[in-house]
């Protein structure tokens, strides 16, 4: 992957909030935010508990 294009990606991880970056002398750390993947995975949860109360929408032992 050329430079710009890691530095295209890392731009948008950091406009999205999902990582942050600090800048040393020269040098330019990112690091991963873990508070955006907290709130992610309570979606997931919550999405996930929505379906296993969802009714089935096939049976068990239909052929599809």
């Amino acid at each position: 992957m050329s430079r710009p294009a890691v530095s295209q990606h890392l731009r948008l991880l950091r406009e999205a909030g999902l990582i942050r970056a600090t800048q040393i002398g020269r040098h330019h750390w990112q690091e991963l935010d873990p508070d955006p993947s907290l709130h992610i995975g309570e979606w997931i949860d919550a999405i996930t508990a929505r379906h296993r109360k969802a009714p089935a929408l096939v049976h068990e032992g239909d052929q599809l």
